[in-house]
């Protein structure tokens, strides 16, 4: 019978058979699990505010969403029109996914010429980004990310700003 339900049963028979080698194995299991707790993701419903600027021109929308901490990224998930749009971020990398009426990928790197893949109605293309600024701020309930960025697609050049403030919605009393 096992003593300690976080170890595997593997350990628990190997314990009981050889107990010198048991504590560092047992060890490394332990660190494991407790690494694995530190590292937890939490997902959130949250509202989400999104301002987007093209070529100076900026629009608003609201909507709901999800929001998923961890201790290495933060990501942000939302629908917009039938597609559903993801935007992570680890230290001064974004990565921006969307799927559905058209599909796009992004990676964007501060001071970085990055390519990306961009497809509409079953064609898909390569595009360059130029990042200028990557930037977020989170906290248990809240996240904020801010990016400024040129897309290239072809000759044409966009300057693309976003922003993106997610809260945690808070809960109803009954």
């Amino acid at each position: 019978m096992r003593k300690n339900k976080n170890i595997p049963y593997f350990f628990t028979i190997f314990h009981k058979k050889r107990q010198g080698n048991v504590y560092f194995l047992f060890n490394i299991c332990y660190t494991t699990i407790e690494r694995r707790k530190k590292e937890e993701i939490a997902v959130k419903k949250c509202r989400l505010t999104i301002i987007t600027s093209v070529d100076g021109q900026e629009t608003e929308f609201s909507t709901e969403g999800e929001l998923v901490l961890s201790v290495k990224e933060s990501c942000v998930r939302y629908c917009q029109d039938g597609s559903v749009v993801e935007l992570c971020m680890q230290g001064e990398t974004a990565r921006i996914k969307r799927f559905g009426d058209y599909s796009l990928f992004l990676e964007l790197r501060r001071g970085e010429r990055t390519k990306g893949r961009l497809g509409i109605g079953g064609s898909e293309g390569e595009i360059e980004v130029d990042t200028h600024k990557v930037a977020y701020s989170q906290s248990k309930d809240s996240f904020l990310a801010v990016l400024h960025y040129d897309l290239l697609i072809g000759v044409e050049r966009q300057k693309m700003k976003l922003r993106i403030l997610a809260r945690k919605e808070a809960k109803t009393q009954r």
